[in-house]
């Protein structure tokens, strides 16, 4: 499953908003939106930053099991 979705899934699970994730990730409103779309790769550096934002570690969100991820 693509790590990317599951972070998607994690956003929808706990009503964030996409908007205050970015920020707290340090990236731009349609970066985040891209990667979170597929339409560009997630660096590493990237998915710590998202997984920082998120309060959660990267194991917590590659192992994250949701009805919302597809």
């Amino acid at each position: 499953m693509d790590v990317r979705l599951k972070i998607k899934a994690i956003i929808e699970d706990r009503a964030s908003s996409r908007s205050e994730i970015a920020r707290r990730a340090k990236m731009t409103q349609p970066q985040f939106s891209n990667i979170l779309l597929c339409k560009r790769r997630l660096s590493a550096d990237e998915l710590l930053r998202i997984c920082k934002a998120l309060n959660m570690t990267v194991e917590e969100v590659t192992n994250y099991n949701s009805n919302s991820v597809n």
